[in-house]
């Protein structure tokens, strides 16, 4: 049974990754993705022995990924309605996470064995990324103390459980926060999981916790900006794959991205002579990269990025 519910992951998620960015309206792509919706929403609804029969999430699953494939094609005629377009858009990527979750509940299948969860772009998440490491580091360094940041991240924590077990508990809530409040920086995979936020606030708290004032800070930083960078650059230029999905071009630019962010913070605020900031740098930086490329849909890499750099700081101090 596993096989044919696979076909459909894959399919779906090629279709979802066609339409990041959108296509122009009469173009050649518009056409290509309509005639794959098509034959995708057919693959769904096909008459006889249904998909996942005697599996009721499964069903309710596909029910969803067919009712989203109608909207979309309700928006791709020749000159479509771009805001309608994104919404069915939203929607189609929605459903693709909650039917890869399903298929994980249902199937004993590896992770390597699933399409990936989609990572479509965000520049706004980017920036808020780049922001909240600076301003972590900020507030370590001139604001708090490591117990008045413990005293900090134990609030969000709790504030983020909170969140998580309610809109558990209220699907609606769950919309709400996903569709309204925290719509800009939030993926599709994340309505149905624990959020990022939840897993770099965990791994903060843990390094504040366990480590010296500045390898807290490294351990955010090389997160904060070498993330953002590999995602911008292996997305634009990232054909030829490390692992899995993570490009070699993005590896680097992580790599590159976030060790001068480093040189540059020991230099300036740390004021380290070279010899010392140097292989300071480079240990975080090339552990940072490391920790993202092996990190996947249920390592989160805002969590095993700053865990590692700052156990590799640990070791090399």
């Amino acid at each position: 049974m596993a096989e044919p519910l696979l076909t459909v992951a894959n399919d779906l998620y090629g279709l979802v990754t066609a339409l990041d960015p959108l296509p122009a309206p009469g173009s050649t792509a518009a056409a290509q993705i309509e005639r794959r919706a098509r034959e995708l929403l057919a693959a769904v609804q096909r008459p006889g022995e249904p998909l996942a029969s005697g599996r009721e999430r499964m069903v309710q699953a596909l029910e969803r990924v067919a009712q989203n494939l109608r909207v979309l094609l309700q928006n791709l005629p020749s000159a479509p309605d771009l805001k309608g377009l994104r919404e069915a858009r939203s929607r189609l990527m929605d459903s693709y996470e909650h039917f890869l979750n399903s298929l994980r509940a249902v199937e004993p299948l590896t992770e390597s064995a699933l399409p990936a969860s989609l990572r479509p772009r965000n520049y706004v998440r980017n920036g808020f990324h780049v922001l909240n490491a600076l301003t972590g580091v900020a507030l370590y360094q001139w604001v708090f103390d490591r117990h008045g940041c413990l005293l900090v991240l134990i609030a969000v924590l709790a504030v983020y459980a909170t969140l998580d077990i309610t809109r558990r508990l209220w699907p609606r809530w769950n919309e709400i926060l996903f569709d309204s409040v925290f719509k800009q920086i939030t993926r599709p995979r994340e309505r149905h999981q624990i959020p990022a936020a939840s897993w770099y606030a965990l791994a903060t708290f843990l390094v504040v916790l366990t480590s010296q004032q500045t390898t807290a800070q490294l351990a955010v930083l090389v997160l904060g900006i070498g993330d953002p960078a590999a995602s911008l650059v292996g997305r634009k230029w990232g054909r030829r794959k490390l692992w899995r999905r993570k490009s070699l071009v993005g590896t680097g630019a992580f790599a590159i991205a976030s060790f001068l962010a480093a040189a540059i913070f020991l230099t300036t605020l740390k004021a380290l002579p070279w010899g010392r900031l140097l292989p300071m740098a480079t240990v975080a930086s090339v552990a940072g990269a490391a920790a993202e490329v092996v990190s996947d849909d249920r390592l989160d890499d805002n969590f095993t990025v700053p865990i590692t750099v700052a156990a590799a700081l640990g070791l090399f101090t």
